[in-house]
């Protein structure tokens, strides 16, 4: 799926999407552009058009990776819950399956974040917290956590954990001192519910 370049001097998130064309009865995959801002936000997609990811395009960025798309798709086997909370900034999922897995997933961006506490020759920024979404029922065990930052290469998150249920606490690892970085992550945290 080609992604137009972005030389606006801010950053963009374009989102990818499936097509429904009910008069046709034809689907199409296609790139929606979201529009470059200092604090981008998710474009606005039409009535007949279903998320399947989100892109986020650097400014003057050289490629797209693995670290910049963020998958949206919605879940349809057996699933029994589920609900999509989008405020612009951030754009986080869950479903829960009749098999008794919770899903949680999300696009987390512009947090700003402060790391000067220093181990050895890497800087780290001990227990970040983020709530999960309040209408999510609770993880009721220990569950597979992945938490991957967007900071063009300066940040490392590790430790990832859901603790009480309903927050997401990771480390962050820095090769150098950063003050008041803006930084983006996605998680996908997987496990039984309660």
């Amino acid at each position: 799926m080609p992604i137009e370049a972005n030389t606006s001097g801010y950053n963009r998130l374009d989102g990818i999407v499936i097509e429904v064309d009910s008069v046709n009865n034809k689907t199409s995959i296609k790139a929606v552009k979201g529009i470059p801002s200092s604090s981008p936000v998710l474009p606005t997609l039409a009535s007949n058009q279903l998320p399947l990811a989100t892109v986020y395009v650097g400014n003057n960025a050289s490629a797209i990776d693995d670290n910049t798309v963020f998958d949206c798709r919605t879940f349809v086997d057996g699933y029994i819950g589920y609900i999509d909370k989008d405020d612009g900034t951030t754009s986080e999922h869950w479903a829960k399956h009749s098999d008794g897995t919770l899903e949680c997933w999300g696009f987390v961006s512009y947090h700003t974040l402060t790391i000067s506490g220093a181990y050895g020759s890497v800087f780290w920024y001990n227990d970040y917290t983020h709530n999960l979404p309040s209408d999510m029922p609770a993880f009721a065990d220990t569950p597979y956590v992945d938490v991957n930052t967007i900071s063009g290469g300066l940040l490392f998150a590790f430790n990832e954990t859901v603790q009480n249920g309903k927050t997401l606490h990771f480390s962050i690892m820095s090769p150098q001192k950063v003050s008041n970085l803006n930084f983006q992550f996605t998680y996908h945290i997987k496990g039984r519910w309660k």
